[in-house]
């Protein structure tokens, strides 16, 4: 704890140390969780999460000065844990956005846990006034509860066709949005006047382009491929098509019809961002914010404000798998045991000398419950008498043992003991040990199979 205060106090060696020493502790932590999601964690996030785990201890050590008072280190370390769990709720969420939404990056800017609670209110409210009812469903859905297209299909089948049918929705409601002025207005504040908006959704045919379809693409390709170039040639490209290439739905041929005109490719990344930027608000616009959803899980939150997050997360797949990768965080121990201090049954292995076998040397076999242990005991040729002993675990009928050997101990005095050599198949051998009586210690998963005395060179 004097380390900490010392830290906490603003010594930079001090600080050296403690991320020394505790880095690796919060490393394994997090293995639990990158365990569970392979794709979610790599060695570079180890260290970040870490480093501001640490630093979000030191922000909470003047404010909270319980944490250093006495010298009870388990409740300092179990306030570390949080620091890092909330900071992998962060990263998750930063992850998991780029992964669920189509035009959004990681450097895309975060959006609606920093738009304040009014700005969230007035958008989902004009969500309801721009968008059919459809449409509302399907963005609720994909970007507000964490639903896949294929989910809603299975769980509302008379509702939609396919998942293309899904997929044109999303498409229409998000162009319906990015064209909406008071959308454009909290999202685009800096831009001047609307001229260059594209037409809206609902307007007559006769008052927008129409929609290219395959062959349309195909008639256009034939007539561009008669002219010597495209530089400086506005793109006329319908807005879909754009949307599609920005998507990486479009096929090669229709790929390079965009590619071909650098005015379609630079308003392709200009609908990109703007989507993106769109979708980036969407995206959980009515889950609680980490801090909130860290409150729920550790039933810190008043009786009302509980009851509204729970019933949110029933039906949020995003919520619940962010609670889950915390919950198996936080049953991770604070210090992980080794595996030889973990509970086991202690069993004691009894001398059977019906059973053994004369080998070469002396064969020993102790009975343990369910388990058999087999010793051959060898005296070392050269030098001054030593002896080797060789052992292995077998069931009762021969098979072998339905548990590894974690370690074999050899000891004559607490402070006297020679740790054997385990091959990979689970065969054990001891070697060099003076003549004496030896307690002999197997250590597997759950159980201490123990040889309280074996007489080694005594004959």
């Amino acid at each position: 704890m004097q380390l900490f205060r010392r830290a906490f106090a603003g010594e930079q060696d001090a600080w050296g140390y403690v991320i020394d020493i505790f880095q690796p502790l919060i490393d394994s932590w997090l293995r639990r969780v990158r365990s569970s999601r392979l794709d979610f964690i790599d060695d570079d996030d180890l260290t970040a999460v870490a480093h501001d785990a640490l630093l979000k201890l030191c922000d909470s050590a003047n404010r909270l000065p319980e944490l250093t008072t006495g010298d009870d280190l388990s409740r300092l370390l179990a306030y570390l844990k949080r620091c890092a769990i909330r900071e992998v709720q962060t990263l998750f969420r930063r992850r998991n956005r780029s992964r669920e939404i189509s035009y959004i990056t990681d450097d895309t800017p975060d959006g609606a846990h920093f738009l304040d609670a009014e700005t969230r209110i007035t958008l989902y409210q004009r969500l309801r006034e721009v968008l059919s009812e459809d449409e509302l469903f399907v963005i609720e859905h994909l970007f507000f509860k964490g639903y896949k297209p294929q989910d809603i299909i299975h769980y509302f089948p008379e509702r939609f066709v396919n998942v293309d049918h899904i997929y044109q929705i999303r498409q229409n409601a998000l162009r319906r949005l990015r064209n909406d002025p008071v959308i454009r207005d909290l999202f685009f504040p800096q831009e001047p006047s609307s001229d260059h908006r594209d037409p809206p959704i609902d307007s007559p045919p006769d008052r927008r382009q129409k929609p290219r379809g395959p062959d349309s693409l195909k008639v256009e390709m034939d007539q561009e491929q008669k002219e010597p170039g495209l530089m400086g040639t506005p793109c006329t490209l319908d807005e879909q098509i754009l949307l599609d290439y920005a998507a990486g739905r479009l096929s090669a041929e229709q790929r390079l019809l965009v590619e071909a005109n650098p005015d379609c490719v630079a308003q392709a990344q200009r609908l990109a961002a703007e989507i993106a930027a769109i979708e980036a608000s969407l995206y959980r616009l009515q889950c609680p914010d980490v801090d909130t959803l860290h409150a729920y899980y550790y039933r810190e939150l008043e009786a009302t404000q509980h009851l509204i997050v729970h019933r949110h997360v029933e039906d949020c797949r995003f919520c619940q798998e962010e609670l889950a990768l915390l919950r198996v965080m936080d049953e991770t121990p604070l210090i992980e045991p080794s595996p030889f201090e973990r509970v086991r049954q202690v069993v004691e292995a009894i001398l059977q000398p019906a059973l053994a076998l004369q080998l070469r040397g002396q064969a020993l076999i102790y009975a343990a419950p369910e388990v058999l242990l087999t010793l051959t005991v060898r005296r070392t040729k050269q030098g001054v008498p030593q002896w080797t002993v060789i052992g292995e675990l077998k069931m009762p009928d021969g098979a072998p043992a339905d548990q590894p050997i974690e370690q074999v101990v050899a000891s004559i005095t607490d402070s006297q003991t020679i740790t054997a050599e385990i091959d990979e198949e689970g065969v054990f051998v001891i070697r060099d040990l003076p003549p004496g009586t030896y307690r002999l210690t197997v250590y597997t998963p759950d159980k201490e199979i123990v040889i309280r005395s074996l007489q080694i060179g005594n004959d």
